[in-house]
């Protein structure tokens, strides 16, 4: 059972009404109201959840701009309302997969050509392999996106090198996503843009060298596999979790980033005649996804009512009876009050399964003369208020009745 503070907050940060929203951060204000532009700050793909017991307002001149381009960590943490576990991370696009060094030129077993490294598919791609002779294997491409490096022909005689894999595309900056859940009514205009970022591309491969052998086959050495695009980031996500229907609506540019493009594969260096396995190009990366674009969503809530602004006043405490003057006040939770008054007993926390005084309305002064009570005795009472997802109890107040005094005979002799 939602209770209300939980859900809505306890409004200790206040009322909104303009100012820095951190990425990463939970706040709890008694309203907000915001009518001019807002660029959330740094805090890579971390949410904002805004935790509001009253309305929320955003004015036609309001423009939230939330910056994707600020790091590459995600938070993917969800946030439960009313039971439920709720994300507003951003859906991202997948990366893409590594392209496979090529084959080094093959057919006499002594004097094999090296082979191809292969792409990166999170970092640096892999160096070629080294061939029989002194040509140089090419270096993997340095993450992000960095080209493989050729292999170089060796002196007489020797046989080919590998060129170098490609380093794997960059990792997009991921956006961040915005929680409202909100107790009163919302009114929404002005705009929100939150765009996502592209992925990197793949670097290519590198080429493999030539083979100075003087005896045919001249073995080449394979190319570079090409590295791994990236998938973009998707764009911002934003949900309003309300007691009511929305009024208003915002407009959104929400787009998400492209995938990065897949790294080509390097070129096999010259080979003659190598029968058993001729010399391949490096294979070439595949292209990352593009993410998914953001949108503005919004549910209805209901939680327990909330009880709050008590004032309780004993007067006239008699052994017998004593006067009541209890003041509460409600809010509804985003269910309507059903019931609400006080109940009391002899035992602390009284519930509504002891004695329970009803009174009309939601708000107000609640009066009541005891008759009846036990002298020397301590009584508990607090206010209540109930909804159809439950009740909710205020502080409890004590008071005490004066001792019962027997009457005294006095006899004459």
């Amino acid at each position: 059972m939602a209770t209300f503070l939980e859900t809505f907050g306890d409004g200790s940060d206040g009322a909104y009404t303009g100012g820095a929203l951190v990425k990463g951060q939970e706040y709890n204000f008694t309203s907000f109201d915001l009518d001019a532009p807002l660029t959330l700050g740094a805090g890579d793909g971390k949410k904002i959840v805004v935790r509001v017991q009253g309305d929320l307002t955003l004015g036609s001149s309001v423009a939230i701009i939330s910056n994707a381009a600020d790091g590459t960590t995600k938070d993917s943490d969800t946030v439960t309302v009313v039971g439920s576990a709720v994300s507003v991370a951003s859906v991202d696009g997948v990366s893409g997969g590594i392209g496979g060094g090529g084959h080094g030129g093959y057919n006499n077993p002594v004097y094999p050509a090296g082979s191809g490294g292969n792409g990166g598919s999170t970092g640096n791609g892999s160096p070629g392999g080294a061939g029989y002779g002194s040509g140089t294997p090419g270096a993997g491409g340095v993450y992000p996106s960095g080209d493989g490096a050729d292999a170089t022909v060796g002196t007489y005689p020797s046989v080919g090198a590998g060129g170098g894999g490609g380093a794997a595309g960059a990792i997009p900056s991921y956006q961040n996503g915005l929680l409202f859940i909100v107790g009163g009514a919302v009114v929404l205009a002005g705009s929100i843009t939150g765009i996502g970022s592209n992925g990197g591309a793949g670097g290519a491969g590198g080429a493999g060298s030539d083979g100075t052998s003087p005896y045919n086959p001249k073995q080449g050495g394979g190319g570079g596999g090409g590295g791994a695009g990236r998938g973009g980031s998707g764009g911002l996500v934003v949900k309003f979790y309300t007691t009511a229907s929305l009024a208003g609506s915002v407009s959104t540019t929400v787009t998400a980033g492209t995938g990065g493009i897949g790294g080509i594969g390097g070129a096999h260096g010259y080979d003659v005649f190598s029968y058993t396995q001729p010399a391949t190009d490096g294979g070439a990366g595949t292209s990352g996804s593009a993410g998914t674009a953001g949108g503005v969503s919004s549910a209805i809530i209901a939680t327990t009512p909330l009880v709050y602004n008590e004032v309780f006043t004993i007067s006239d405490v008699w052994s017998t009876i004593a006067e009541l003057d209890f003041y509460m006040e409600t809010e509804s939770g985003g269910a309507a009050i059903t019931e609400r008054g006080f109940v009391w007993a002899e035992t602390t926390a009284p519930t509504t399964s002891d004695t329970k005084e009803v009174y009309a309305g939601t708000s107000g002064l609640m009066e009541k003369s005891f008759t009846g009570l036990a002298g020397g005795t301590t009584y508990y009472c607090r206010a209540f208020a109930t909804n159809s997802v439950g009740t909710t109890y205020g502080t409890e107040f004590e008071f005490k009745t004066q001792p019962s005094f027997l009457p005294q005979i006095i006899t004459c002799g």
